[in-house]
């Protein structure tokens, strides 16, 4: 235990970095400390940190505190010989039980949990995948949580099948495509689609764009931090988990401030925060249509009988020319007539195999399709497995 000391007499020193938990943490922490009179604060990289403490024994005695996000053992090191008041962004990993060191972090759990929940609500989707970006190893312990608590709380709702893992590469952007492509042909469809943060998912909804997979039918996309401007700029708007990183950041210097107050600096304490909910946008949850002649030609495809299910009776129905159609339903559905209808014809032929135990050929006939062999590509393309696969999976749950 150090001997009480005025908190205003320290310099409290907060990780830099770019992204959105950086920034609203910092914003947090910066007006808690304005409230509490805390004004002697800087913003400086880890490496910094590291290099200014190596260098200066009179900075290493100094009244110096530190907020930061591990990334040198070196730093902990620092903390522990000279007995800095500081608090992690994060968990240590580098052999973390020689250190008692304070941490604040996001609820990784929380978050994996909102999105298994809010993906498996909606009662559609044959499969789930993660996906995150190849990172250091200083990084993975909270994509990790992420992951294993996505696949556990799908386990608890009674999902019984594997939940994917899929990795992002660094690589030219046409070439992550392809194998981000490659990597999801075979898995069966709908597909839930859970990425381990906003720009991750931006990946996604840009790479089914080249694949000409539909958002959110095919796959459904969901990311975590509500980064507004990726969200609200990508190929299909992004609905993302919002995360209170601003109160994290007030949480943080508030937990520094009663440190040095109280001259305790090693509290083995963990401060999670949780998350606030999911911001839904078109990537999981396709919006009713502004335009009221597309609005008009959906409302025929999803109810009309499958023997009136043709381009010519949806354009009759919408009142408006085939052109004029084509184009904006196409705007605002991000696919083509001719799919909205086959979309709604797998789904028709989905509920016959579930339901029913017609012949697949007499399935087929009742679509009016071209040719059953349409229907079987059709089909295996949507889902991923045949149509008789499909059938006895079914009949085997």
């Amino acid at each position: 235990m150090n001997k009480s000391r005025d908190p205003k007499d320290f310099w409290i020193t907060i990780t830099d970095g770019n992204n959105l938990f950086d920034a609203e943490f910092r914003a947090g922490a910066m007006a808690r400390a304005s409230e509490l009179g805390l004004n002697r604060i800087r913003i400086e990289g880890c490496e910094t940190i590291v290099a200014n403490l190596e260098s200066s024994k009179a900075l290493r005695e100094s009244n110096l505190a530190i907020i930061c996000h591990l990334r040198d053992k070196k730093l902990l090191d620092f903390i522990k010989q000279y007995n800095i008041p500081a608090i992690l962004l994060g968990f240590p990993q580098h052999n973390a039980d020689e250190y008692i060191i304070p941490s604040c972090s996001t609820n990784n759990e929380a978050i994996a949990q909102i999105a298994a929940d809010y993906f498996y609500e909606q009662n559609r989707f044959a499969s789930y995948v993660y996906v995150d970006a190849f990172t250091s190893p200083d990084w993975d312990w909270w994509t990790k949580i992420r992951r294993e608590s996505f696949q556990r709380t799908l386990q608890e709702h009674g999902f019984n099948d594997s939940v994917y893992h899929l990795n992002l590469l660094d690589l030219p952007p046409q070439d992550d495509a392809k194998r981000f492509l490659n990597n999801i042909k075979d898995i069966p469809r709908p597909i839930a689609i859970f990425a381990c943060n906003d720009r991750v998912a931006r990946e996604i909804v840009t790479f089914c764009d080249i694949g000409s997979l539909h958002v959110p039918d095919d796959i459904a996309v969901l990311g975590v931090d509500d980064e507004v401007c990726i969200c609200e700029n990508a190929p299909t708007s992004i609905s993302s988990i919002k995360i209170e990183h601003h109160r994290l950041g007030r949480i943080a210097i508030n937990l520094m401030h009663e440190m040095i107050e109280s001259g305790n600096y090693n509290v083995n304490r963990r401060i999670l925060c949780p998350p606030v909910r999911v911001v839904e946008r078109n990537s999981t949850s396709r919006q009713e249509p502004k335009d009221h002649h597309v609005a008009r030609a959906l409302n025929y495809i999803r109810t009309a009988h499958i023997d009136l299910l043709n381009v010519e009776n949806i354009v009759i129905a919408s009142g408006s020319s085939r052109s004029y159609l084509q184009k904006h339903f196409k705007n605002e559905t991000g696919r083509t007539i001719l799919g909205a209808i086959h979309n709604r014809l797998l789904e028709d032929v989905k509920r016959m195999l579930e339901g029913t135990n017609k012949p697949i050929s007499e399935i087929a006939a009742i679509t009016g399709l071209v040719s059953f062999s349409s229907l079987c590509t059709l089909f295996k393309r949507k889902y991923g497995i045949s149509m008789k696969e499909y059938r006895n999976k079914q009949h085997n749950c």
